[in-house]
């Protein structure tokens, strides 16, 4: 019995050894497996950052795109504070990317774009405009394609009345032959009646076909005519594209002068020009990169004034605005639309010209600025209407103000307008000639008796006022 009780004692120690070395391995084994976990989760929070992060930068990014491409409720002026959230995120990939297409974005812009400077441009507009412009230019080309379909019709018409009438001759000459057969029948018997009659036919054949090569030297003559004709409206349909050219481009490819010396200090430049190119002070010219082989207007690095000619061909200027990040450099190029060396270019001006938005015509102020930059104002018409001058083939630019409302304006206007269109000069706004002058347009003014003006809280200063305010305490 005590044997039995010690076999049970002995059975159940071995079975705790056992289930304390399973219990060992057991709790070994889910120690490491905890550890690895924790080492997955570990890397799948690192990879969730990771991708967290890359996923706002791909948001960011979507922004900027939708943004350039104008779609609604993204605007271009966003871009900047997305452009910077982007940056903050790291994610170089995205940042390049972005930056190569926003590269993209400005050069299109800079190429493309006629907006005005404070509006936004989008890719959807310029296809927009392009589509615009498109459709125009269609447009004028079908216009022109129904005139040279009337002309040929009309052609055609006048070249199947000749033939009818050529035909009428046809019909008479061979009538006259028969004739001339039946009279030979006739007269046989008799040579000496024969010759006679024969004579007479000689002449009458002769006289018929006189009477046949006038009619075809009319016909000759008239088709010549309408081959003159045709190749007279061959040759206007070919001056109306390159007027479309000319308003669709606006630049040029020649420099008027360099420039010699720079001096940053003073702000000061020299150039290559002087009083036997017919330069005068005041007169002001828009500098461009020396690296350029055309320049376009408002394209400019720096402008530049006039004040004072050193010698025949040097004088020396004034800087009078100019990028920080891209100065003038010596042998940069100058140029001024309205100058030429030793030549006044002419010039034409019409509308209304209200330079600093304040009501009042600013026309003789506009020609005074032509004239000081070597230009002449061959044509315009005042306030009155009354047209002083005219277009001819010289003149170089026709520079349009705003649309007259008064009648006598209007019909000034259309007069110089129908003369630009006989001679097809070149159209340009006061703004753009005032840039390719290098001429910064004045700031709007407010008259202080206008109706705005008579709405705020300003009065004048009365005599013996202590403090000098101009403005109500209240």
């Amino acid at each position: 019995m005590a044997a039995r009780e010690n076999q049970g004692y002995l059975i159940a120690v071995i079975l705790l050894v056992l289930l304390s070395v399973v219990l060992a391995i057991a709790t070994y084994f889910g120690f490491t497996n905890m550890s690895e976990i924790a080492d997955q989760r570990d890397d799948l929070q690192a990879q969730l950052v990771s991708r967290t992060n890359t996923s706002d930068a791909y948001r960011e990014q979507a922004g900027i795109l939708k943004s350039y491409l104008g779609l609604q409720g993204y605007s271009v002026a966003e871009v900047s504070t997305r452009l910077e959230t982007l940056n903050r995120s790291g994610e170089q990939n995205v940042i390049n990317e972005t930056q190569s297409i926003t590269d993209l974005y400005n050069e299109d812009m800079a190429r493309y774009n006629n907006k005005p400077e404070n509006e936004e441009g989008t890719w959807r507009g310029l296809v927009n405009d392009f589509a615009d412009a498109v459709k125009n230019l269609h447009n004028t080309v079908i216009v022109q394609r129904s005139n040279i379909d009337r002309a040929e019709q009309q052609r055609q018409t006048d070249l199947a009345a000749k033939d009818k009438e050529i035909e009428a001759k046809d019909n008479q000459l061979n009538l006259a032959q028969q004739d001339l057969a039946e009279e030979k029948n006739r007269h046989a018997q008799t040579r000496t009646e024969l010759e006679s009659k024969l004579n007479v036919s000689e002449a009458s054949v002769k006289n018929l076909n006189q009477r046949v090569q006038e009619l075809q030297n009319i016909r000759l003559a008239d088709k010549q005519g309408f081959d003159a004709e045709l190749a007279k409206r061959q040759d206007t349909i070919n001056a109306l594209k390159a007027q479309v050219r000319r308003q669709t481009e606006f630049e040029t490819e020649v420099a008027d002068g360099q420039v010699v010396s720079v001096s940053p200090i003073l702000g000061k430049v020299v150039i290559n020009l002087g009083y036997e190119d017919n330069l005068r002070p005041q007169m002001t010219f828009a500098v461009y990169d020396q690296q350029l082989t055309s320049f376009e207007k408002g394209k400019q690095k720096a402008k530049i004034e006039i004040i004072r000619i050193l010698n025949p061909h040097l004088a020396e200027a004034r800087v009078v605005e100019q990028s920080h990040t891209d100065p003038i450099l010596t042998r940069d190029f100058v140029v001024s639309s309205t100058w030429d060396p030793g030549y006044a270019v002419p010039i034409a001006l019409a509308g209304v010209i209200d330079l600093d938005g304040d009501g009042v015509s600013d026309l003789q102020r506009l020609i005074s600025i032509v004239r000081l930059n070597g230009g002449d104002v061959v044509a315009y018409h005042d306030e009155e209407g009354n047209v002083v001058g005219e277009i001819d083939e010289n003149t170089r630019y026709f520079v349009r103000g705003q649309e007259p409302s008064d009648a006598q304006m209007a019909a000034a206007y259309a007069r110089l307008d129908d003369q630009r269109i006989s001679f097809e000069v070149q159209t340009i706004s006061v703004r753009e000639l005032l840039n390719s002058m290098g001429v910064t347009n004045e700031a709007k003014i407010q008259r202080m008796d206008s109706e705005m003006g008579q709405k705020t809280q300003f009065r004048p200063r009365l005599p013996g006022s202590v403090d000098g305010s101009a403005f109500d305490d209240n």
